[in-house]
């Protein structure tokens, strides 16, 4: 996949189809919380 950094999140997109991000991961570099977001 691939990781970008914007501002203080690490974003991983981990689909990539037919030039549409299916599915990203989002981590903040400072979690804020333990959650989970589908």
């Amino acid at each position: 996949g691939t990781r970008v950094r914007i501002e203080q999140y690490d974003i991983d997109i981990l689909d990539v189809q037919e030039n549409m991000i299916k599915q990203v991961k989002v981590v903040p570099v400072k979690p804020l919380r333990e959650s989970v977001a589908e």
